[in-house]
């Protein structure tokens, strides 16, 4: 399968799909690769993500994009969206999106740590683990989530 043919099925995946399924086949982080292709330098590397993405075409095509078991569907991210993930990260300077919910998990515990250990009162209680989260939330969402660069699995 050459690249345009990979392109158009991919990205005919948003008509045939629910927005579950998309969910489960992690259409929204593949058809971020599939539309910054052109930023990966190397010929090698190319290949190499063309062949990575037919092989998930043909995967998600006999499954008949049922992946809703979340282990299926992590064994499909752990199998092409984090190998995928490695060649954007260097070569499109695509990023992990994540939760806000998680932005506050790991704030409150981190703040938590910081206050137990009795760290935050030498810099006057301030929740520096949840800003430093928040404002790491707020770049990606501002800067790479607008322009297509990003990943995540269930995005």
């Amino acid at each position: 399968m050459d690249f345009t043919e990979i392109k158009e099925t991919i990205l005919s995946f948003d008509d045939l799909t629910s927005e579950r399924m998309k969910k489960y086949i992690h259409y929204r982080s593949i058809r971020n690769f599939v539309c910054h292709f052109d930023d990966i330098k190397s010929e090698m590397a190319r290949a190499r993500v063309c062949k990575m993405l037919s092989d998930y075409i043909e995967e998600v095509r006999a499954k008949d994009f049922d992946f809703a078991g979340k282990e299926e569907s992590l064994q499909l991210a752990r199998k092409y969206l984090s190998p995928l993930a490695d060649y954007y990260k260097e070569d499109a300077n695509f990023m992990v999106v994540i939760k806000i919910k998680f932005v506050f998990i790991i704030g409150i515990i981190g703040d938590g740590i910081l206050y137990f250990s009795g760290l935050s009162s030498a810099i006057l209680h301030i929740p520096i683990v949840t800003i430093a989260f928040l404002l790491y939330y707020l770049f990606i969402l501002v800067f790479k989530v607008q322009k297509g660069r990003v990943w995540a699995i269930f995005y």
